[in-house]
């Protein structure tokens, strides 16, 4: 089992693991290996969870996992909102969330992988994210509002 980065705790991603299985999990394995980003966020990372089912299957499970404190933690009532009527079709998969506290979080997402390293060379596709993003804004009553 690989250590934990300092800003996620351990217990919580076990939790998570448990609670996607369906039940008791047992012989985990952790791979979690931090993500560059998370511009607010004071840790990102991937986690690949190996472990036997509660019936001693072989399982595994890859998701991303984001810590959000102070006002960065309103990024998860806005993924509740949002994902499943506006962005669902363009964002990662909200696969939960763990309140520590009101203003701390844990956020756990589905793993995407990029189809290229920089997607914004095909301009046409670019703009097509942009308009999306724009209807998103448009749609939450966003428009005009600071970052």
């Amino acid at each position: 089992m690989l250590s934990t980065p300092a800003n996620l705790d351990q217990g919580a991603l076990s939790a998570f693991v448990g609670r996607q299985a369906g039940g008791e999990v047992r012989e985990l394995e952790m791979d979690i290996r931090p993500l560059r980003g998370g511009l607010e966020s004071p840790a990102v990372a991937r986690v690949g969870a190996r472990f036997l089912d509660d019936r001693g299957r072989p399982r595994l499970l890859s998701f991303v996992v984001k810590r959000l404190e102070g006002e960065p933690a309103r990024e998860a009532e806005i993924y509740e909102s949002l994902l499943g009527s506006l962005a669902g079709d363009f964002s990662p998969g909200l696969l939960g969330i763990d309140r520590r506290a009101a203003d701390h979080c844990l956020l756990f997402l589905e793993p995407i992988r990029p189809v290229r390293r920089w997607p914004w060379r095909e301009t046409e596709l670019a703009a097509r994210v942009l308009e999306r993003l724009a209807q998103l804004h448009a749609a939450a009553g966003l428009e005009g509002s600071e970052p």
